[in-house]
């Protein structure tokens, strides 16, 4: 019995539910849990007396961000958060090595656990939109989760289906097996009405990515080309006439109709403030350039340089967070990270390779990487894919 791939997941599972379902401290639970697993993950090794390999570039350059942020911590001006964020980012890289040594075990269950956790997502957000009311079904209580759209106008539950879907397309394109079509007819619908254009752009760009890549390497039917160009052009249309606009979506039985209450249309902002948001990094690194404002405070950058209106916990850009958070320094051996692992994945060109562009490419224009899960889910893949 293979007691690590049980564990991490048993451990990788919980996490992702807990807080994807945004249930009552499932965000706590899922940082509580990502800092437990690679403890058990490190302990099943030696028990069984597996060697553990550190890859010497990759573990070196996430060593050397780490040191840096102790450094931010110990001059942030929250030191509490700092900390606990130190934390965190110490056990994705634990979890990242550990992975690395166990990939195989990894490959046979995490697509599978993607799809699985999808209809799962799917479901659950179904069923809030469907409950009437007074039934006293919890929900969401904060904008970490894939099932409701707590706050603004899109549901993350879009970030998180553009994985199945690219996962679909590139087996339609490497198998041209017929099942696949099911996958892509389920969460397409979803897919596009979670309202998230941080989704559409990732899948676009990942697809036209793929497709021009995978051309050579594959024969690729006419009914898949068909198929992406459909998925890229309803992206793309909803991209740009996205008018729904939900603090809360409550629904009333009425007549045996159901009703939408508290339902506000509108244009979307064609920025969604990213550049307001893009002002107080600029402005923030400036001031504090070398070791930043500490792990997890670019909420100080905005209260400082922003607008009452504009307050936020993130830039919803990943290297602006960092560099405003960590520093320069810890910027651009983050930089490095990144462009090491694009390097492989143009290299190889596999669906870990995809999965890890369409992430990091979510990750410039939305704050889906401060959902504890999906950038553990990020380290995952990044593992997976990382050769050296």
């Amino acid at each position: 019995m293979n007691y690590w791939k049980i564990i991490f997941t048993v451990f990788l599972t919980i996490i992702l539910l807990s807080e994807g379902l945004g249930l009552s401290y499932g965000r706590e639970v899922s940082f509580y849990l990502i800092i437990l697993m690679p403890i058990l993950l490190f302990l099943t090794d030696y028990i069984s007396h597996e060697k553990v390999i550190f890859p010497f570039k990759i573990t070196t350059l996430l060593f050397s961000f780490v040191l840096i942020s102790i450094v931010s911590t110990f001059f942030s001006v929250d030191i509490q958060k700092s900390y606990q964020y130190l934390l965190f980012y110490i056990s994705l890289i634990l979890i990242f090595v550990q992975v690395f040594n166990h990939k195989e075990e990894v490959k046979k269950v995490i697509i599978k656990m993607l799809f699985i956790l999808s209809v799962i997502f799917c479901s659950y957000s179904l069923l809030l939109l469907n409950l009437p009311e007074g039934l006293g079904f919890p929900m969401p209580d904060n904008g970490y989760q894939f099932v409701f759209s707590k706050f603004g106008s899109h549901n993350h539950l879009g970030d998180f289906l553009m994985l199945p879907l690219i996962i679909s397309i590139y087996y339609l394109i490497k198998t041209n097996k017929k099942i696949y079509l099911l996958s892509l007819s389920f969460f397409t619908p979803f897919f596009i009405l979670s309202y998230s254009r941080s989704a559409y752009l990732s899948l676009i760009l990942t697809l036209v990515v793929m497709i021009f890549f995978l051309t050579n390497k594959f024969k690729i039917s006419k009914i898949t080309i068909l198929l992406s160009f459909i998925l890229i052009l309803l992206a793309s249309s909803f991209f740009f006439i996205t008018v729904k606009e939900a603090r809360k979506i409550s629904i009333v039985k009425e007549a045996n109709h159901f009703l939408f209450e508290n339902l506000n249309l509108r244009w979307k902002n064609y920025d969604g403030q990213r550049l307001e948001y893009l002002n107080q990094a600029v402005s923030s690194i400036k001031e504090k350039p070398l070791f930043g404002l500490g792990p997890g405070n670019f909420i100080y950058a905005s209260k400082e340089y922003g607008s009452k209106r504009a307050i936020t916990h993130s830039s919803h850009n990943i290297f602006l967070d960092i560099l405003t958070e960590n520093g320069i320094l810890a910027g651009v051996i983050f930089l490095t990270i990144i462009f090491l692992c694009l390097y492989l994945a143009l290299r190889h060109q596999n669906l870990f390779s995809f999965l890890f562009i369409a992430q990091i490419i979510n990750f410039q224009t939305d704050y889906t990487f401060t959902i504890y899960s999906f950038f553990l889910l990020f380290f995952v893949l990044v593992s997976v894919l990382y050769k050296e």
